[in-house]
């Protein structure tokens, strides 16, 4: 059954969409960890930081600004765990207005914006908000929220709920039929994830073409690349070729990884800065951002330097 999305997207293989993301991307180790209660926790934090939240990873006191916020818990009371798209349009009105000072309580803490906010917001009522992270936003509203103020991030973060909300309740029937086609996953999806789910693999699969993931590449769900009018769709799926891009590894010593980003088009590489235990081009004593002229490059030092010592590689973006 198609999903036809206010943005004029059209979605006719949402359940290859959405078990391609599970294989893929990142499932386990979040979407079977909501918590639902009015009280965030360091285990809600881990949890989005498995989905690239990288809370803490910056600052260390990070963690902490959200854990002592003790505003935030009444905030969250005030909010029923509700399906967004079964809403009316007076019920969600009303939910609005104690929507709004809870996402922007959470933006008042230093160094916390809209995608953070939401992946942690999803585990606490995951019925009710889909995760806004910069892919999903720049897909339903067309901005760009890289760099954004706080004040504005809100204003942006309700808009996307807003139109969340009408795709979800326009797409309704779609949607539950999804969800009985669905029901064989290992760990179940809520409406709004699913739809989260499509909208962001939308927007980093197909627009952006960036088909890699930390499992996989996509294949199955993804229209076929083409070449001059040829469909390419039988040939092997290479790196993305960006004539002007160039990549940063980011080496993290403390949990043992490496992860290619690609410059100017990842949120986390424009959030890079230099720490006392990490550098920029340079490793340090956590390890350090490098830079390379190629992702094949960006691999080759992976594979000289890092594979052998137990490190694992992740193609981020």
């Amino acid at each position: 059954m198609k999903i036809v999305l206010a943005n004029g997207t059209k979605f006719c293989n949402t359940e290859e969409r959405i078990r391609e993301y599970c294989d893929i991307e990142i499932y386990r180790g979040y979407d079977d960890c909501h918590n639902i209660n009015d009280t965030i926790a360091i285990d809600d934090i881990r949890a989005a930081n498995r989905l690239y939240a990288n809370i803490g990873r910056f600052d260390a006191t990070e963690s902490s600004r959200i854990l002592s916020c003790a505003s935030i818990s009444p905030l969250l009371h005030a909010v029923d765990d509700v399906d967004l798209g079964d809403l009316s349009s007076t019920g969600w009105e009303s939910l609005k207005v104690k929507i709004r000072p809870l996402l922007k309580e959470f933006l008042s803490i230093s160094g916390i914006g809209l995608p953070k906010a939401m992946k942690i917001l999803h585990l606490k009522r995951p019925h009710l908000f889909p995760i806004l992270d910069t892919f999903v936003v720049k897909f339903l509203t067309g901005i760009d929220i890289t760099g954004s103020y706080k004040d504005r991030l809100l204003d942006i973060g309700m808009k996307a709920l807003d139109i969340a909300r009408n795709d979800i309740a326009k797409n309704r029937v779609a949607f539950e039929d999804l969800r009985r086609r669905l029901n064989d996953l290992l760990i179940p999806l809520t409406t709004v994830r699913m739809y989260d789910i499509i909208c962001w693999t939308e927007e980093k699969w197909v627009n952006r073409g960036d088909r890699h993931a930390p499992y996989g590449i996509a294949r199955r769900s993804v229209p076929p690349k083409t070449t001059g009018g040829v469909s390419t769709s039988a040939m092997p799926l290479e790196w993305p070729q960006r004539t002007t891009a160039t990549y940063w590894v980011n080496v993290d010593k403390p949990t043992k990884t490496c992860t290619i980003h690609t410059d100017g088009i990842c949120e986390f590489e424009r959030g890079k800065y230099e720490t006392p235990y990490k550098g920029i081009g340079k490793l340090k004593r956590d390890g350090g951002w490098l830079h390379f002229s190629s992702r094949e490059e960006a691999q080759e030092y992976y594979n000289r330097i890092w594979a052998s010592t137990g490190y694992r590689l992740i193609i981020h973006c």
